[in-house]
């Protein structure tokens, strides 16, 4: 199936999806979910009713398919790929936490919003003190400030 807006999944079919009756839960907090196209095209999936305690609520389409894309990215190279993982203590939330076969974690980063890089290094240093190696990755036209500060990545 041809990509549109960054979200494919071989052997799918967006139109029966989309048009489907059967039920689609957020993977994070289980609430319903629907299959939708943006006005600009963008074939994502969005809460039926608004669910302001999911963690993945206040995301935006972009930075949504940009975690899905990362995470297609790491399973493409043969690692295991979860979205939105948190630290048990706390400390840490993962957009995408990517496993290798030997045990390595790298979590990738999707920065699409404002950050500082004083924010940036200490988000990054917790990691660190969980044997987490951590990769931001950004879209905007311009590359951010923070990117020569921590292992990061500007796509275009």
């Amino acid at each position: 199936m041809p990509s549109t807006g960054g979200w494919t999944r071989p052997g799918l079919d967006w139109g029966a999806i989309h048009r489907a009756r059967a039920p689609l839960h957020c993977p994070a907090c289980e609430s319903q979910m629907v299959a939708r196209v943006s006005v600009l095209g963008l074939r994502h999936f969005a809460h039926r009713r608004r669910s302001p305690d999911c963690p993945l609520a206040g995301e935006s389409v972009g930075h949504l398919l940009l975690k899905s894309d990362l995470a297609a990215a790491a399973r493409a190279a043969g690692w295991s790929a979860t979205l939105e993982v948190a630290a048990s203590h706390g400390g840490w939330r993962a957009d995408v936490l990517a496993v290798s076969p030997d045990g390595r974690r790298v979590a990738l980063e999707a920065q699409l919003s404002p950050i500082t890089e004083h924010d940036v290094c200490e988000r990054a240093a917790r990691y660190e003190v969980d044997g987490v190696e951590v990769c931001w990755f950004d879209d905007r036209d311009r590359p951010r400030p923070w990117m020569g500060a921590v292992p990061s990545l500007h796509l275009t």
